[in-house]
């Protein structure tokens, strides 16, 4: 069949190919082109008989998929990635389920109370379980007809119990979660996250260690084999680049406002994510100043394998500020994160958290590009200017979140409490939560582009302002000394008062707009100072009077090249988080590994005293240029190494040239 032809089969099936292809693409690379082109001509969306309804087309999809599970595991997981449904609206993902409730519970009692609702809702719910139990026979029967050296007779008791059955041991439970791990991916969920798994997991594993059925070396090398499975499947799992998976484990935090949980897995999980060297499975580790120093230690030690993870989601700032009219306190102790950093409460949201990104200094350019500018005389009234420009811009893109549709989900919905209660899909707003999130960029350039146009045109008075954004309009080709004075004269990140005060006045004034905006499904809005899109953006919009030139990379979230850890975490932690600014506020630090070897315990302390301090959350690389340049420049040499890209982690030679380029520039301003 054609390529014209296999799209014509199902327009649908656009939204899948079309994305997954250019994934490939946009790395202008031979090789790359050549990956995408199989899945391309492969792929195909399998449709169930008689009228079109998801619930019954993932029953033929678990009829059709190839089985071809992973060699040398103790654990049964497959993915057959050239098949896949299709449906209108767009795939809930970016999230993931509440584990507790398909290890420590049985999914038929959540089933059977979804088709008691009966009608459509009953319907669906019926046939997921069907979907599920065709799933669950084929893996049996690919069991039995293995020819590897499996441990066929637990799996296959372990199959028969993933439906009716509270899982009892810890083989059982890490299983389970790539059985349901596996359904998602295969029914066209993306970014599929992994939950607490320390807490969930804590029952089984201590039930195998109380019996003698198992070591804490063998749980060990059970996790081990469980995060290799994870691995496999790289290239179909990423979204907009490789690496970009979503498949995040949380670990450790506050159970409640003064006691803080941890346990042997939260320690297993972090050395045996450090031992694998990969990039995915990720870890993010939630801390308090309450959390044992030496689970501190741990952290460190596993950042300094170079992975990326885990990264710092900080519950003393955290859990207050979401218990502020988006969660019940009874909710947010258990809150998780979406695929990067993202908060929501695993089993009791729709929570999407990315739909939609927003650009903080595009409202600047329109200030400047909208206004006569010689008639502005003061710098409060460019302020005003731009209050009235933030406030249009934040409506404009709040309306356009109403035109967000989603598909049913009847799986997700069994999972979700409030549907089921309601008889209403995910879809439809079932969920106890239905708030949407915004990640935005571009806040340094418009903090320091605001600020030095106060200190050059209306304190120093040296340029009048149509006159030095003249020059920015000319990329400053016609004044290149007045590029370097601006690259000198950075303030955001800076422990300055006047830094400080204007990033939360564009923080009061963008919440006094989003707070009030309920979403088409009766949720609210939240929005945070991180993005995936500092690189794209940046490649939009022109310079900045921050020394940013035009289509030059923004600042990465919460960062800034000419400034010590000290006083970026004293910046982030005077930041004003507060509801709705809450959908992920990101330090981003890059860490000599020599610098921590030769500071060990002064660094542990940095990470402590960061916490009391307040940042939100920190997430860091720990390389350094050097081995980056090589890298660039002799790939086949670096084929492993692996670097932190926005809330991912990722192999470096596979990256996009554009993000090799910006994270090496950022790690040559590091002190080494």
């Amino acid at each position: 069949m054609s390529i014209k032809s296999k799209i014509k089969n199902d327009l649908y099936q656009i939204n899948y190919i079309i994305p997954f292809t250019l994934k490939y693409l946009q790395n202008g690379k031979v090789n790359y082109v050549k990956k995408a082109l199989p899945y391309f001509m492969k792929l195909r969306v399998v449709k169930g008989t008689g009228n079109r309804d998801l619930s019954k087309d993932i029953i033929k999809l678990m009829q059709e998929i190839r089985m071809n599970p992973v060699k040398g595991s103790s654990f049964f997981y497959t993915l057959d990635e050239y098949k896949t449904v299709a449906a209108k609206g767009s795939f809930i993902g970016n999230c993931a389920i509440d584990f507790d409730m398909i290890i420590n519970h049985a999914f038929i009692d959540y089933a059977e109370k979804a088709i008691a609702v009966g009608g459509i809702y009953g319907e669906r719910a019926k046939n997921t379980i069907y979907g599920l139990q065709v799933l669950i026979d084929r893996s049996i029967i690919a069991i039995e007809n293995s020819t590897q050296s499996l441990d066929k007779e637990r799996l296959i008791w372990e199959f028969k119990r993933i439906l009716n059955n509270p899982a009892i041991h810890f083989h059982e439970a890490l299983q389970r979660v790539l059985f349901f791990n596996q359904y998602l991916w295969q029914t066209r969920h993306r970014l599929n996250g992994l939950g607490l798994l320390d807490r969930v997991l804590d029952k089984t594993y201590h039930h195998d260690i109380r019996e003698g059925i198992i070591t804490k070396e063998d749980a060990y090398e059970m996790i081990i084999d469980f995060l290799k499975c994870l691995c496999e499947w790289y290239e179909f799992k990423s979204s907009s680049l490789m690496g970009d998976i979503g498949q995040i484990i949380i670990l450790g935090g506050l159970e409640s406002k003064d006691k803080y949980f941890c346990n042997d897995l939260t320690y297993l999980f972090l050395k045996a994510q450090a031992e694998l060297k990969r990039p995915d499975p990720k870890t993010l580790l939630r801390v308090s100043s309450q959390m044992p120093r030496d689970l501190l230690k741990a952290a460190v030690a596993a950042l300094m394998s170079s992975t990326g993870s885990p990264l710092l989601s900080n519950d003393d700032v955290i859990i207050p500020v979401l218990s502020k009219g988006i969660f019940l306190k009874s909710d947010v102790y258990n809150y998780g994160v979406s695929a990067c950093w993202e908060p929501f409460i695993p089993g009791k949201c729709l929570d999407q958290n990315n739909v939609l990104k927003f650009d903080f200094f595009e409202v600047l350019e329109k200030v400047l590009s909208q206004n006569e500018l010689s008639e502005v005389s003061e710098y409060d009234e460019l302020i005003n200017l731009y209050d009235k420009q933030l406030k249009d811009s934040w409506e404009d893109a709040l309306d356009s979140l109403n035109e967000q549709k989603w598909s049913v989900d009847p799986f997700f919905s069994i999972l979700t409490e409030g549907c089921t209660e309601s008889g209403k899909d995910i879809s439809e707003g079932g969920a106890k939560y239905n708030n949407y999130g915004v990640t935005t960029v571009g806040i340094a350039s418009t903090v320091d582009s605001l600020l030095n146009i106060k200190k050059y045109v209306f304190e120093d008075k040296e340029y009048k302002l149509n006159e030095i954004n003249g020059f920015r309009l000319k990329n400053y080709n016609t004044n290149k000394k007045l590029l370097q004075r601006l690259k000198t004269s950075k303030c955001f990140a800076h422990d300055s008062n006047s830094s400080i005060e204007l990033t939360n006045h564009i923080i009061i004034k963008s919440n006094e707009v989003v707070d009030k905006h309920i979403n088409s499904l009766g949720g609210m809005v939240k929005y945070g100072l991180s993005s995936p899109d500092y690189v794209r953006n940046g490649k939009k919009t022109g310079a900045d009077f921050a020394g940013r030139l035009s289509g030059q990379p923004y600042e990465t979230h919460i960062s800034a090249y000419d400034v010590s850890y000290t006083e970026l975490v004293s910046f982030a932690g005077n930041i004003q988080y507060d509801s709705p600014c809450v959908n992920g506020n990101v330090i981003d630090l890059i860490v000599p590994p020599s610098f921590i070897l030769t500071n060990k315990e002064k660094f542990i302390e940095f990470i402590r005293s960061s916490i009391k301090l307040g940042f939100y959350q920190m997430q860091m690389n720990v390389l350094d240029s050097k081995t980056l340049k090589e890298a660039k420049m002799h790939p086949e040499r670096y084929k492993g190494l692996i670097v932190r890209v926005w809330g991912f982690s990722a192999y470096f030679v596979e990256l996009p040239e554009d993000y090799q380029d910006q994270i090496i520039k950022r790690a040559e301003k590091i002190y080494e």
